[in-house]
């Protein structure tokens, strides 16, 4: 009978740098069949070794200590079928891995972990669902499976809600507001995903949350440009280069409606010709959706500009760059990237482009996503419209 090995891998997608760490997994391999049990140890790529493990780090005995516990659970559990001479079976290791979920695993480790073992989500997916993980440490009362009751559900809910954040104006000087309704409820939709994981992989026999009302919020309509301050912007002289690049990204994302990431992410193979018209095609990196832009002759002349090879910029240093361009064009809303995707849409459906269209090339999963982000401005063409019926 054959019996699965078993290693250590670490930095399996290739993202670790001396800035950016990555997981350390365990890999169990039989017949060509692997699968990937996460240790839940992050460590930066120079405090990785394949003969040491963790090394240069104050805590890397602890460190190996906890993967090694992982690793040598595991492989006692193939060691006994091999001693009983009994065959392995994926559908028996895993429901060995259940138990032990079970018996060791905290609610916010088994979030962590399903997070980084998720191959249905994005990236930056990843890193906005993660974030519930930090707010759950702080907030201190739900930890293991057992705190995860209604009251402790809804007592979270009203911490979120009173919870102060800090933020930056325009001048970098720090400011504090109210946690926004809408965030809050995003913290708690995560919470539900991860809460419908755990009873799918049965971790939870019920759903504790039902009956709780989580308000949506309203969404911030002022994360656009209008068309007055889009030339302001184009004409306004700035003082570096590196300022001047970073307009060029931004006036080509707000008539074409990629997201940052689906910006960094441009290549000239995703445009098409069709007769006189140049079309961009892709799907949204953040969710997959499809999505078809007509290059209109802003878009075309930066593309021509910079040769079809846009600059390259990580989000920091675009988002900090973009606050300095806006600040040299008289801009005084606090201008990130999203603003461009936003000023698309609002430029689209202002001259009258039907909603339908706008969603496919928004790459909106649903209309009623580009209904509820442009509210607004939806209900101005619904007055404007029927105004001609006087």
């Amino acid at each position: 009978m054959k019996y699965p090995t078993t290693r250590f891998v670490f930095d399996r997608k290739k993202t670790a740098t001396k800035t950016n760490d990555a997981l350390i997994q365990v890999e169990i391999l039989l017949c060509g069949r692997k699968k990937y049990i996460s240790t839940g140890v992050k460590v930066y790529k120079d405090q990785w070794s394949m003969k040491s493990h963790v090394t240069n780090r104050d805590d890397m005995l602890t460190l190996n200590e906890r993967i090694d516990a992982i690793k040598g659970h595991i492989d006692s559990y193939i060691i006994g079928l091999a001693k009983s001479n009994m065959p392995f079976e994926w559908d028996s290791f895993e429901r060995f891995l259940m138990q032990q979920d079970k018996a060791k695993t905290t609610f916010i480790d088994y979030i962590e972990r399903r997070i980084n073992e998720r191959t249905d989500i994005s990236e930056s997916t990843k890193k906005c669902q993660a974030k519930i993980v930090t707010s759950l440490r702080k907030y201190g009362k739900i930890v293991g499976f057992e705190q995860l009751t209604k009251t402790n559900i809804s007592d979270y809910y009203e911490w979120l809600l009173g919870r102060d954040i800090t933020k930056f104006d325009m001048n970098g000087k720090t400011y504090t507001q109210k946690i926004a309704v809408s965030t809050v409820w995003s913290y708690m939709k995560t919470l539900r995903i991860y809460i419908h994981d755990a009873m799918m992989h049965e971790m939870l026999d019920r759903d504790p949350s039902i009956g709780i009302r989580v308000k949506r919020g309203d969404y911030n309509q002022t994360k656009w440009l209008s068309e007055d301050e889009i030339k302001r912007v184009e004409n306004a002289r700035l003082s570096k280069g590196s300022l001047a690049r970073v307009r060029d990204l931004f006036i080509f994302s707000c008539y074409s409606g990629l997201a940052f990431s689906d910006l960094m992410d441009f290549r000239p193979e995703k445009l098409e010709q069709d007769g006189e018209n140049t079309f961009l095609y892709g799907k949204r990196i953040k969710t997959g959706q499809e999505y078809v832009v007509l290059i209109l002759p802003k878009a075309q002349e930066i593309l021509e500009k910079y040769d079809y090879h846009l600059p390259k910029y990580t989000n920091q240093q675009y988002n900090k760059r973009l606050k300095d361009m806006a600040k040299e064009s008289g801009i005084e809303k606090p201008i990130s990237s999203h603003f461009a995707r936003h000023t698309f849409g609002m430029l689209l459906l202002n001259n009258g482009v039907r909603i339908e269209v706008v969603a496919k090339a928004m790459g909106h999963s649903t209309i009623r996503e580009t209904e509820r982000v442009y509210a607004s401005i939806l209900k101005k063409t619904v007055v404007s419209e029927m105004s001609k019926l006087k």
